[in-house]
């Protein structure tokens, strides 16, 4: 497989494309950088530890919401340090279904704590067990 290289041709300003191989100056050699990844996903045990309510919201005359903020703590060592740990809710899966906009990435994991808002349930209690699956990068 010939690695091709792009260089700027000072006669004419064109981006011209030369292989690899045939290229003769050593000091603009192709620098193929490479990424090393350890990405990590586990499941951990998390449990709701406030619930706070949000302010009412209504939607024309006869559709009133209401929502709570809830902070989750991770039981175990979710984060892995100097990582960048995510957190999505797996179960129970009636409370997933009540966010109304999760990240399609999860919540930021910080302090082994993430906050949520969910439709107000009478379920969302401090001291819920919830299972969460954490990827840290």
């Amino acid at each position: 497989m010939a690695f091709v290289q792009q260089h700027n041709c000072r006669a004419d300003r064109r981006r011209t494309p030369h292989r690899f191989a045939d290229h003769h100056d050593p000091e603009s050699a192709l620098v193929l950088p490479y990424l090393v990844l350890n990405f990590i996903i586990m499941e951990e045990e998390a449990v709701v530890s406030t619930v706070d309510p949000l302010p009412r919201r209504s939607i024309g005359e006869s559709l009133d919401l209401e929502f709570v903020n809830v902070a989750i703590r991770a039981l175990g060592s979710a984060e892995q340090e100097g990582k960048v740990c995510k957190a999505v809710i797996k179960e129970p899966t009636w409370l997933s279904k009540l966010q109304p906009s999760a990240p399609l990435d999860g919540y930021l994991l910080e302090g082994g704590k993430f906050f949520a808002s969910f439709k107000k349930d009478e379920r969302i209690t401090p001291g819920l067990k919830v299972t969460i699956v954490v990827s840290c990068l």
